[in-house]
């Protein structure tokens, strides 16, 4: 059994309060390690990573769009390439086809005149007169119907030289159209029609009108998805505070469970120690009533044997002095029970007086503990709140520089389709119409 004092108290005061520093250190790390900024580092990397990968995927895009723009432009002028070289072929074609039928004409007239020749070297010889008249009327008829066949022939001659110069001539202006001025009437606005000079992203109003609006629901659907990422982050960030703030309560409520344990526990402790010393006193003090009355009987025994010895052996004198004498010896223990008593009362009242010194200081202890307690739980809910505000600024800005980065890239995409879409609207269209004019004053 140890010995309750003053240094067992204070030994075991230092030991319950190093156990509780310990305690609050080990909460205190677990707090500091909670607050761990990896989520965000990791959620920061995989953001720039993205927004790497869309601008890469843009710049491909782009790339393809240009390669596949070059090579329509590349097939389109081998196509026309193609078709002139066809039309001039058509036309050397025509000019052999037209030599030859006059060729064939010619020597179709001479085989005529030479059938003639011989009809009238065989006529002489029969019926000269006869037949030279004959000759001479069918000569007439022959020369009218040649006269007649030759007019039609120069007619048709005329009429088909006359069209084919007609042709030819249209067909001039518009291959030099094609090559030097727009093939289009530009005053005639078709917006499913392309200007056809093979330039780079080359398309008509209602393509480009698609387009836009293609890249503006694409550009809505990026934003949905990053607000949508933003506010799954933000909401897995309030689930994660929300849990260590659950965590750390319940870790406090356990700490403060077990300190109430052990608190009640000491407290029962000291007070099963005070009744036990209460019934040891208790039991201390009856032994000690009961000694001196089986000690006082017995003197009183032994006296009165003395007595009645002294009696018989000597006079009345001599036990009336040995009486006295007695008498004065019990009163003196009696002297010295209370004395021995009033001693160990004294002791027994400083005890309780220290006792409650010591209790009075472990009250003050323990509230000042708790009252450090509650400062430190406070001090770590106004850190927790600090760093929630110190996210949240975080993340405005990030959000901030986000959007600015999204309205200048905005912007220039804007001025970058201005300047595609001017060409087709305003430049082409005067260039087209002064090409026109020169080349109707050339024509002229």
């Amino acid at each position: 059994m140890v010995k309750l004092n003053a240094a067992t108290m204070f030994r075991e005061d230092a030991l319950f309060r190093t156990k509780q520093e310990q305690e609050a250190a080990n909460i205190n790390t677990y707090e500091a390690e909670l607050r761990d900024c990896a989520d965000f580092y990791h959620w920061q990397l995989d953001m720039r990573a993205r927004d790497q990968k869309t601008r890469y995927e843009q710049i491909a895009r782009t790339r393809n769009l240009a390669r596949a723009s070059a090579e329509e432009a590349q097939q389109a002028r081998l196509d026309k390439l193609v078709h002139n070289r066809q039309t001039a072929l058509l036309g050397v074609a025509e000019r052999d086809a037209m030599q030859t039928q006059l060729c064939l004409e010619k020597n179709l007239s001479l085989l005529k005149k030479r059938q003639l020749v011989s009809a009238l070297k065989q006529g002489r010889t029969h019926a000269r007169q006869h037949a030279l008249e004959a000759i001479l009327i069918k000569k007439r008829e022959f020369r009218t119907k040649l006269q007649q066949d030759i007019k039609c022939r120069l007619h048709e001659q005329d009429l088909h030289d006359k069209k084919r110069t007609k042709m030819l001539t249209q067909r001039a202006k518009q291959l030099k159209a094609e090559h030097s001025v727009h093939s289009k009437n530009m005053n005639i606005f078709d917006p499913t029609d392309a200007s056809g000079y093979g330039l780079l992203d080359e398309m008509s109003l209602v393509e480009m009108h698609q387009r836009l609006a293609k890249n503006k629901k694409r550009a809505d659907e990026e934003r949905k998805c990053r607000r949508l990422d933003f506010i799954e982050a933000n909401r897995a960030k309030q689930h994660r505070l929300i849990e260590r703030i659950e965590n750390i309560k319940r870790i406090r409520v356990a700490a403060a469970a077990k300190n109430h344990q052990t608190r009640q526990g000491h407290i029962e402790r000291l007070s099963n120690f005070k009744a036990d010393l209460r019934h040891c006193e208790a039991s201390l003090l009856l032994k000690l009533g009961e000694d001196f009355k089986k000690n006082k009987q017995q003197k009183l025994i032994v006296e009165e044997a003395q007595t009645n010895k002294n009696q018989h052996v000597t006079g009345a004198d001599k036990m009336v002095k040995e009486r006295i004498a007695q008498e004065e010896l019990l009163q003196g223990a009696a002297r010295m029970a209370k004395v021995d008593q009033r001693n160990c009362l004294g002791l027994m009242a400083k005890y309780e007086v220290g006792k409650r010194r010591d209790r009075r200081q472990i009250d003050r202890n323990h509230a000042l503990e708790n009252e450090a307690q509650k400062k430190e739980k406070t001090s770590g809910d106004t850190r927790v709140a600090e760093g929630t505000r110190e996210m949240m600024k975080l993340q405005k800005q990030v959000i901030a520089k986000k959007k600015a980065a999204y309205l200048t890239q905005k912007k220039l995409h804007w001025e970058k389709m201005r300047t595609i879409v001017d060409p087709y609207t305003r430049h082409t269209n005067l260039l087209s119409i002064t090409r026109a004019k020169r080349h109707l004053v050339t024509s002229q």
